[in-house]
């Protein structure tokens, strides 16, 4: 039974990303860049965790609901990409024109944190949402066995399809994660 959900699960996830790579593909292949949008962090310092991948968001940072897996395809979608500039470092969240309506209630919740919580709230993004993570091992290994396995548990969370998804996935959790002053914030 869990592997029949699993796999139907696999299938539909398959299928909105194929849609979403589309809709991507035709932005860049006809230079759309209008039908393009995006929340950009950067941060002054080099993150100690760098991420990208996409996802498509159920709950935003405030723990509102903003779809469910369960509605009908195709799903909102949104990238997120945390990495070094010349300058510190940066998130990028994209989105295109058909998952605006969901993905601009994702960004603007972001957005609306403190400073302060930025930086902890895209640490804890990449590792609730994001397989393709990297973190500095000395960042790992100077936090408490406690923090890690906070870090830890967002990870499973979302990996285990019998976890059902929680509304407060993404919000403070009151741990300090990292310390990634805001030099600015753009959205389009």
């Amino acid at each position: 039974m869990i592997a029949d959900v699993t796999e139907l699960a696999t299938l539909l996830g398959c299928t909105d990303i194929e849609y979403h790579k589309s809709l991507y593909d035709a932005v860049l292949t006809t230079s759309a860049w209008s039908e393009y949008h995006s929340l950009v962090v950067e941060f002054g310092v080099s993150p100690d965790l760098l991420f990208t991948g996409g996802f498509a968001p159920e709950f935003d940072f405030s723990g509102r609901a903003l779809q469910s897996l369960s509605d009908e395809p195709p799903l909102s979608f949104i990238t997120v990409t945390a990495l070094p500039s010349e300058n510190g470092g940066m998130a990028v969240l994209g989105w295109e024109d058909h998952s605006d309506p969901v993905c601009r209630r994702f960004a603007e919740s972001l957005k609306s944190l403190p400073s302060e919580d930025l930086g902890n709230a895209v640490v804890g993004l990449g590792f609730e949402h994001i397989e393709n993570t990297f973190a500095r091992p000395s960042w790992w290994e100077s936090m408490s066995s406690g923090t890690r396995d906070a870090l830890v548990r967002r990870t499973q969370s979302s990996a285990d399809p019998g976890i059902p998804p929680s509304a407060d996935c993404l919000m403070n959790d009151g741990l300090r994660y990292v310390n990634w002053p805001v030099v600015s914030i753009t959205m389009n």
